[in-house]
């Protein structure tokens, strides 16, 4: 609880920053910048459970709203060959199509030869505002699965 506590009050911080700037975008510390959204431009967004893949400044994401005051920011790319996974909604896990890759709700790998989690990027809500925290550079999937004999 501590840890998000911690990233909580991170975003929170930078969320005044963005605000301030009158800005979209704003440098956050470490090689991270703070994205602020208007969740009119989201509508997937705007009740609970809702879901959508974005490219957000640049940045491909899948967020789901959990709660009223709770939206997750996960990237797309599989960590095994760098595919573009999808939300299941119905039975909330990502899956990827290219090696059966089966993450769970919170980006964990369950099955499949996935290595690592899906990344995940802190965000806040502020008002009518999606704050998120992403890199300076983002990985995209690619463009064209590998073929599943070749799979390491």
């Amino acid at each position: 609880m501590e840890r998000r506590r911690f990233v909580v009050g991170l975003v929170a911080a930078g969320v005044g920053a963005v605000l301030r700037r009158g800005g979209s975008l704003a440098k956050a510390k470490n090689g991270m910048r703070l994205v602020a959204v208007s969740l009119d431009r989201l509508p997937a967004l705007a009740a609970v459970g809702g879901f959508v893949a974005a490219d957000i400044e640049g940045a491909p994401l899948i967020l789901i709203r959990r709660a009223e005051d709770q939206v997750a920011a996960f990237s797309p790319v599989c960590t095994h060959m760098q595919c573009a996974v999808s939300w299941a909604a119905d039975t909330e896990v990502f899956r990827c199509p290219c090696h059966g890759s089966i993450y769970d709700k919170e980006g964990n790998p369950t099955s499949g030869p996935a290595p690592l989690p899906l990344e995940r990027y802190p965000t806040a809500l502020k008002g009518n505002k999606l704050i998120i925290q992403l890199p300076e550079i983002v990985r995209r999937p690619v463009d064209k699965p590998p073929d599943k004999k070749q799979t390491p």
